[in-house]
């Protein structure tokens, strides 16, 4: 049991204790924030039985709604601070899960319960936990997912993956990256190796990439072996297999993948999403990402074929931004978020974003470095996929759409030195300590709201 190691059980209770302690001042503070308007009331309906009533500005499946009743029957109050609390719960169960995944992906790695308290603190992530929105138990059903992947329990991993998409709709591309992990290798381990008992995934390298076309010469051998597929990979391509087919059925009936008001969430190709997500990396995750700048300039500054290299790369990411990039208009209406203010200061105009490039070009290198290994590309395939699918088809630039794209990222890096958890456990307690100052003095009035806005993520 996970929890009879003393760090690990005297780091959650700490946790929760001083979670449920800053949770009472954020309820002093605003007893609603931002689309806590429309959350709480449907959580409260939940909570109460009503399942009839619905919110048409919800625009996610009731996963949440969910959760918190069955938190709450459990605790025996329906109230919004028993709402709330399902979050918090749901953030030191990731804390658990950041512990045991980081062990399960990086069985050598040398400080698990840094890395995990580390994750726990992404200032966004932290911050999401004190109210009632789906961003931290969204995160719980993908660590679910993760878990139970790297365990083998692919029955698990299919209910925890469909709890994912209850969550949000767009976790099923999450879902999709870890099932192709898993079945990727499976599969091409099985009809090109003829290994037909595998319990073990088979590492993808570049290698195998390119040779993949000549093992496709032979179609009827191919054939032959997915008609004798054993039970073991016909169990789990099944359970993922009726959970992506439920998911293709709802948007189908439903008319896409949008619950509730469809105008406001209409997908639009907005490849700028990406640098904005690298840019978010940065931020965060820079005592990761600092050794790169020696190696970046001098590649690209070591002849005139890498120079322009460098300018070509960075006009194409300025052409695509000029092409595809979009400002919904919450983005400019809504003072309440920090994207507001980020969004006015640093890319109101095309100007901003050309000057950005270089930097845009740096941070996307950066991330490709974390996630690229030659002898195992999967996940430098799928992780790139989903992430650009899941960032790029979406017109409103929000933190929290970066939120699982990094902590999977954050995840899966290696070899992170004592130091660099140092330095990315001191900028996230500085980040966290002024954005939750500033939520609680920065009073923002808005004429049709009787109660004082605060500033958020």
């Amino acid at each position: 049991m996970i929890l009879n190691k003393p760090g690990i059980l005297i780091t959650v209770s700490s946790y929760l204790v001083l979670s449920i302690a800053l949770s009472t001042k954020f309820y002093k503070a605003s007893k609603s924030v931002v689309d806590e308007l429309f959350h709480l009331p449907q959580g409260l309906s939940y909570c109460h039985r009503d399942l009839r009533t619905w919110d048409p500005k919800i625009t996610t499946l009731p996963g949440l709604y969910i959760f918190s009743t069955l938190i709450c029957t459990f605790i025996g109050k329906c109230t919004i601070s028993c709402l709330r609390i399902t979050n918090i719960l749901a953030s030191a169960i990731n804390l658990i899960l950041f512990y045991v995944i980081r062990q399960q992906i990086h069985p050598k790695c040398k400080f698990p319960l840094f890395n995990a308290i580390n994750l726990a603190l992404i200032p966004p992530l932290l911050f999401f936990s004190q109210l009632y929105y789906t961003d931290v138990p969204s995160v719980t059903s993908i660590l679910g997912l993760i878990y139970f992947c790297n365990t083998g329990h692919y029955v698990h991993a299919s209910l925890t993956g469909l709890i994912a998409i209850l969550m949000r709709q767009t976790n099923v591309l999450f879902v999709f990256l870890f099932a192709g992990l898993r079945l990727s290798g499976l599969l091409y381990n099985y009809l090109f190796h003829d290994r037909r008992f595998i319990n073990k995934d088979y590492k993808i390298s570049k290698k195998d990439i390119f040779n993949l076309w000549q093992n496709v010469q032979t179609p009827d051998i191919i054939i032959s072996k997915f008609v004798h597929l054993p039970m073991n990979i016909c169990i789990e391509v099944g359970c993922f297999l009726t959970l992506a087919i439920s998911f293709i059925t709802f948007v189908i009936i439903n008319g896409g993948i949008v619950v509730g008001d469809k105008s406001a969430h209409v997908a639009t190709l907005h490849i700028p999403q990406l640098y904005y997500f690298s840019i978010f990396s940065l931020f965060f995750g820079w005592p990761h990402f600092v050794k790169y700048i020696i190696p970046f300039i001098t590649s690209n500054l070591k002849n005139v074929y890498s120079f322009f290299k460098f300018i070509s790369t960075i006009f194409i990411i300025y052409i695509l931004y000029l092409y595809t990039h979009t400002t919904h208009p919450y983005l400019l209406a809504d003072n309440r978020h920090y994207m507001f203010y980020i969004w006015k200061r640093f890319f109101n105009c095309d100007l901003y974003h050309f000057l950005w490039s270089p930097i845009f070009y740096f941070s996307l290198y950066t991330i490709f470095q974390k996630i690229y290994n030659e002898k195992d590309v999967r996940f430098a395939i799928f992780f790139t996929f989903s992430s650009f699918v899941v960032l790029c088809f979406q017109a409103l630039v929000d933190i929290r759409y970066f939120l699982i794209p990094y902590v999977i990222l954050r995840l899966y890096m290696k070899d992170i030195t004592k130091l660099q958890l140092i330095a990315e456990l001191l900028t996230f307690v500085l980040v966290n300590c002024a954005t939750f100052y500033l939520f609680f003095t920065k009073e923002i009035i808005w004429n049709d709201f009787a109660d004082i806005q605060r500033l958020i993520w």
